[in-house]
Protein backbone atom coordinates (compact mmCIF):
# COMPACT_ATOMS: atom_id res chain seq x y z
CA UNK A 1 0.00 0.00 0.00
CA UNK A 2 1.01 3.31 -0.89
CA UNK A 3 1.68 5.83 2.53
CA UNK A 4 3.38 8.65 3.18
CA UNK A 5 5.64 9.36 5.78
CA UNK A 6 4.70 10.47 9.13
CA UNK A 7 6.21 14.51 9.23
CA UNK A 8 3.95 14.40 5.98
CA UNK A 9 0.80 13.20 7.65
CA UNK A 10 1.36 15.85 10.40
CA UNK A 11 1.78 17.87 8.35
CA UNK A 12 -1.05 17.75 5.74
CA UNK A 13 -3.89 19.18 7.44
CA UNK A 14 -1.97 23.03 6.80
CA UNK A 15 -1.86 22.04 3.71
CA UNK A 16 -5.03 21.02 3.26
CA UNK A 17 -6.84 23.61 4.61
CA UNK A 18 -5.57 26.73 2.76
CA UNK A 19 -6.99 27.91 -0.86
CA UNK A 20 -4.19 28.38 -3.52
CA UNK A 21 -4.59 31.40 -6.19
CA UNK A 22 -1.58 31.09 -8.23
CA UNK A 23 0.87 28.54 -9.94
CA UNK A 24 3.66 29.65 -7.79
CA UNK A 25 1.57 29.24 -4.37
CA UNK A 26 1.21 25.45 -6.39
CA UNK A 27 4.70 25.06 -6.99
CA UNK A 28 5.76 26.18 -3.97
CA UNK A 29 4.07 23.08 -1.74
CA UNK A 30 5.37 20.52 -4.19
CA UNK A 31 9.18 22.34 -3.69
CA UNK A 32 8.58 22.08 -0.11
CA UNK A 33 7.75 18.79 0.18
CA UNK A 34 10.63 17.79 -1.84
CA UNK A 35 12.78 19.87 0.68
CA UNK A 36 11.18 18.18 3.69
CA UNK A 37 11.59 14.67 2.04
CA UNK A 38 15.34 14.84 2.09
CA UNK A 39 15.80 16.71 5.49
CA UNK A 40 13.34 14.15 6.85
CA UNK A 41 15.78 10.98 5.25
CA UNK A 42 12.18 9.89 3.99
CA UNK A 43 12.95 9.73 0.36
CA UNK A 44 14.80 11.16 -2.47
CA UNK A 45 13.84 14.81 -3.82
CA UNK A 46 11.00 14.92 -5.38
CA UNK A 47 7.38 15.94 -4.59
CA UNK A 48 4.14 16.62 -6.53
CA UNK A 49 0.52 18.12 -5.10
CA UNK A 50 -2.46 17.86 -7.33
CA UNK A 51 -5.36 20.81 -6.87
CA UNK A 52 -8.79 21.24 -8.09
CA UNK A 53 -9.75 24.54 -10.11
CA UNK A 54 -12.67 26.39 -8.57
CA UNK A 55 -12.54 28.81 -11.76
CA UNK A 56 -15.36 31.03 -10.39
CA UNK A 57 -14.41 31.12 -6.86
CA UNK A 58 -11.00 32.36 -8.33
CA UNK A 59 -8.73 29.22 -6.28
CA UNK A 60 -7.57 25.65 -5.99
CA UNK A 61 -8.36 23.29 -3.75
CA UNK A 62 -5.41 20.79 -2.28
CA UNK A 63 -7.12 16.86 -3.37
CA UNK A 64 -3.41 15.15 -2.93
CA UNK A 65 0.01 15.21 -2.25
CA UNK A 66 3.04 12.87 -3.10
CA UNK A 67 6.74 12.70 -2.52
CA UNK A 68 9.65 9.89 -3.71
CA UNK A 69 9.14 7.08 -1.62
CA UNK A 70 10.70 4.50 -3.95
CA UNK A 71 13.39 3.45 -1.67
CA UNK A 72 11.61 3.54 1.89
CA UNK A 73 8.98 1.27 0.44
CA UNK A 74 10.78 -1.00 -2.20
CA UNK A 75 8.90 0.02 -5.30
CA UNK A 76 10.67 1.45 -8.17
CA UNK A 77 7.42 3.17 -9.64
CA UNK A 78 6.77 5.25 -6.63
CA UNK A 79 7.72 8.77 -7.79
CA UNK A 80 6.80 11.67 -6.25
CA UNK A 81 3.84 12.30 -8.94
CA UNK A 82 2.95 8.80 -9.41
CA UNK A 83 2.42 8.49 -5.21
CA UNK A 84 0.39 12.09 -5.45
CA UNK A 85 -2.19 10.08 -8.74
CA UNK A 86 -2.76 7.54 -6.98
CA UNK A 87 -3.54 9.05 -3.17
CA UNK A 88 -6.01 10.94 -5.02
CA UNK A 89 -7.32 8.42 -7.21
CA UNK A 90 -7.75 6.78 -3.81
CA UNK A 91 -9.33 9.65 -2.58
CA UNK A 92 -11.97 10.28 -5.11
CA UNK A 93 -12.97 6.90 -5.26
CA UNK A 94 -11.98 6.12 -9.16
CA UNK A 95 -9.49 5.79 -11.54
CA UNK A 96 -9.23 8.44 -13.40
CA UNK A 97 -9.86 12.52 -11.74
CA UNK A 98 -11.67 14.04 -15.01
CA UNK A 99 -14.24 16.14 -13.43
CA UNK A 100 -16.53 14.93 -16.64
CA UNK A 101 -17.34 11.92 -14.72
Amino acid sequence: MVTLPSWAIASSSSYFSRHYRTDLEMMSLAIHLSDRNISEGTGGPFGAAIFERHPSKGYCTLVSIGMNRVVPLGNSTLHGETVAIQLAQRKVGSYTLSLDE
